[in-house]
Order: C-alpha cells, then structure tokens, then sequence
C-alpha cells in the first residue's frame, strides 16, 4: 500500500486542500467571479501528478540520497 511511502498527514493535507480550493472556486462561480488558473497553478499541478505517479509506481525520487550531518565535512552519497 501506499501508506509505507507517504505519511498519512501529507496525504490529507493535500486533499483537504484540494477540496477547499475546489468549494473555493465553486463559490466564485456561483456568483459569476472569474477566477482562471495561471500558469504557475497549472505548473504545481503537473508536478504534483509526476510526483504522485513516482510515488504510486515505486520509482526512485532520490530517496537513495542521503546527506551526513554527523562531521563538519558534510558527504553526499549516491
């Protein structure tokens, strides 16, 4: 499941959002205010979906790279 990649709480915060934007614009609509996408909402759209399409198929995101903290000479392993 899902679950053992992403924390419940990112998940629900996601969606709650989701939601809130989407009653958000529903409000709107209903009183005629146009309120169209922009380019950079379309943007955060695109790569919400890659990420989530990362995270369902198990592909690797960079999860293998780790940075040591633990001396002043900070070691990036790949």
């Amino acid at each position: 499941m899902i679950q053992d990649v992403a924390s419940p709480w990112a998940i629900y915060l996601i969606l709650t959002r989701e939601l809130f934007i989407t009653g958000l614009r529903v409000s709107a609509i209903s009183e005629g205010v146009d309120i169209s996408a922009s380019i950079l909402g379309k943007v955060k759209t695109v790569v919400q979906m890659v990420a989530i399409g990362f995270l369902l198929m198990r592909w690797s995101g960079g999860e293998d790279t780790l940075m040591d903290f633990s001396s002043s000479n900070s070691i990036l392993r790949v």
